[in-house]
């Protein structure tokens, strides 16, 4: 799997600072690998910066102090574009409160979670949001796709021209075969 430029909204890394399962932390840290080395930026919003606090949605349970020392200073790094909760991701993450109301089948889209699309929505080469919120996986929207996140190989280095070719001892001194 490989990623553009993914929105990430905060049960992703929740799950990974907890170690919800080891298969959810092995993806998301694949994605924070592949970022870090420049691959691809992670997308997320300040909102994050405050969701990240608890461990589940509607879970009493909070994150501990060393969980959340660990995890803030992600947010600081380079390679995470965050998007300002201005008035016009505000205004749109409402709209998209309003479209996706409860009807009996689902669940009304939660406010929270509307701000996670609208933030997603302006960056307009964001090409997934990333997420193990299975209300926001079952969302019907349809602008950017909602998926849980893959594990994303490591890329190998292409061999330089020196390491392509074998090396010959000959005499105390290295050269090429």
């Amino acid at each position: 799997m490989s990623y553009r430029r993914p929105y990430i909204e905060s049960s992703v890394f929740i799950a990974w600072i907890i170690r919800e399962t080891e298969e959810r932390y092995r993806n998301v840290q694949s994605i924070i690998d592949a970022a870090s080395t420049g691959r691809f930026p992670i997308v997320t919003a300040t909102w994050t910066i405050a969701e990240v606090h608890k461990r589940k949605r509607f879970s009493p349970n909070v994150l501990t102090e060393k969980q959340s020392e660990d995890i803030l200073p992600y947010f600081r790094e380079d390679y995470i574009d965050l998007v300002e909760i201005d008035r016009s991701v505000a205004e749109r993450a409402h709209a998209l409160c309003r479209e996706f109301l409860p009807d009996g089948k689902r669940r009304a889209l939660s406010p929270g979670d509307a701000v996670h699309i609208a933030a997603a929505e302006k960056f307009p080469e964001c090409d997934v949001i990333l997420s193990y919120d299975p209300d926001l996986l079952k969302l019907e929207y349809t602008k950017i796709p909602i998926k849980e996140p893959e594990f994303v190989p490591a890329v190998e280095p292409a061999p330089s021209e020196e390491t392509s070719q074998p090396r010959l001892w000959n005499g105390g001194e290295n050269q090429k075969g």
